[in-house]
């Protein structure tokens, strides 16, 4: 990754451009880092990655790993005792 000072950066624009091709080109102000300018590929892989989904998207995905999951059976447990008893009545 490539510095700048935001000075340098204003003056060498075009350079600052091509340079985020490559790699990512930090500017600084006073010393601090301010922004950062990278390539637009760059740019579209991490909203892809980081882009928030919503709670349907989450469900649908859900859904699908239920379906590729095979069906469980739940086994029994004898070593509880019922605890409604045997008379519903």
């Amino acid at each position: 990754m490539k510095t700048w000072n935001a000075t340098d950066a204003k003056r060498h624009f075009s350079e600052v451009i091509a340079g985020a091709e490559t790699a990512p080109q930090v500017v600084l102000l006073r010393g601090r880092p301010v922004g950062v300018v990278v390539s637009y590929e760059r740019f579209v892989l991490s909203e892809e990655q980081t882009s928030e989904r919503s709670v349907s998207d989450w469900l649908q995905e859900l859904e699908r790993f239920r379906q590729d999951e095979p069906e469980m059976e739940a086994a029994e447990r004898p070593d509880r005792r019922d605890q409604f008893g045997t008379d519903w009545e």
